[in-house]
């Protein structure tokens, strides 16, 4: 079967069709473009399918890959899975209720298993049941490394005390000192880092503004280039095909997710600092292991992204620290 870019959302398909395709007519849309055969992407998608295993309890097989990795086209996507099905002689069908293999469970079942084992048995030192995990955090973050261009604007508030209309200085704006770093998400307390958001809006959510507080508002500009491991997108599990092995995309993938979860919790009133220790790790690991210079992360309050930046000097606040009055908070209660 020939297949074109318009069959799938999939960008890695959608690159590896338009470099390796031949001009041709697809068999799904009709159209004259580049296409490939099916035959030539069967690795990868045997790997694929392989992944999966029927399961009373699971999910309809197209509703699962659509909702985790979004791989085929909105238009054609049924009618190309479906045809990929029965090139395979599959016993899985569009609607067969599937879930992830035992082997892809048990790898991803790795975070949690470093969550429990830094909250509950070591905090400072690795065991070796966490090192097999370590190749799977070295894959996922290399994957998702991007550079943070020097000259990047991003955004941090503090709440004024007291209701004092006069900005801070811009020197008060960055991250504490030393002696005044409290334990967050992402730092042990005593190591302070740099927490950052995309937009001025996102900040006034992450310090848990109310209704008419003031906040001082700074804009920093990265003075150099740097790295960050983004957590934000969810990349192809088709990346990997050179080494055929879509179960490693899945993988890494799922851990991202996972950890992304995780990064993204709302810290809370009633939370240990404890509850912290496994993404403090994480940092920690992408810090002096996967040597980047920080993390990108969404907020779970609003649709805006957080970023953690480990080097505190690596960006400069704007002269220009301005003030800005809580009007307006909106409280959305949550069903069960």
């Amino acid at each position: 079967m020939r297949v074109c870019a318009k069959c799938f959302n999939d960008t890695a398909l959608k690159a590896a069709i338009e470099t390796n395709g031949k001009t041709g007519v697809c068999d799904i849309t009709g159209e004259e473009t580049r296409v490939i055969d099916t035959v030539d992407l069967s690795d990868s998608f045997d790997s694929f399918i392989g992944s999966f295993v029927e399961s009373e309890s699971g999910t309809p097989f197209y509703t699962k890959i659509q909702t985790d990795w979004n791989l085929f086209s909105n238009i054609h996507g049924q009618g190309v899975f479906q045809a990929l099905l029965d090139e395979r002689n599959s016993k899985l069908k569009l609607e067969t209720k599937v879930e992830y293999s035992p082997s892809i469970y048990e790898a991803v079942n790795g975070w949690q298993d470093v969550k429990n084992t830094l909250i509950n048995e070591f905090r400072y030192m690795t065991s070796n049941k966490m090192a097999k995990t370590f190749d799977i955090f070295d894959q996922a973050f290399a994957a998702h490394m991007l550079p943070l261009r020097k000259g990047t604007i991003l955004f941090r508030s503090r709440i004024n005390e007291n209701g004092d209309k006069k900005p801070f200085p811009k020197d008060k704006m960055g991250a504490p000192p030393k002696q005044h770093a409290t334990a967050g998400r992402a730092n042990p307390q005593g190591i302070p880092f740099l927490y950052l958001s995309d937009k001025p809006e996102t900040t006034f959510y992450e310090v848990r503004a109310l209704f008419l507080d003031l906040l001082s508002t700074g804009s920093f500009k990265s003075n150099k280039e740097q790295k960050i491991v983004d957590f934000t997108e969810t990349k192809s599990p088709f990346s990997f095909m050179a080494d055929s092995s879509v179960e490693k995309g899945i993988i890494g993938e799922l851990f991202i997710k996972a950890i992304s979860h995780d990064l993204s919790r709302p810290m809370r009133r009633y939370d240990s600092i404890v509850d912290y220790v496994p993404t403090q790790f994480i940092c920690e690991y992408i810090k002096y292991t996967a040597k980047a210079d920080g993390i990108a992360f969404k907020s779970s309050l609003c649709d805006g992204v957080n970023y953690v930046i480990f080097d505190t000097d690596s960006f400069d606040c704007d002269d220009l620290v301005t003030v800005h009055k809580i009007g307006k908070v909106v409280i959305e209660e949550e069903v069960p």
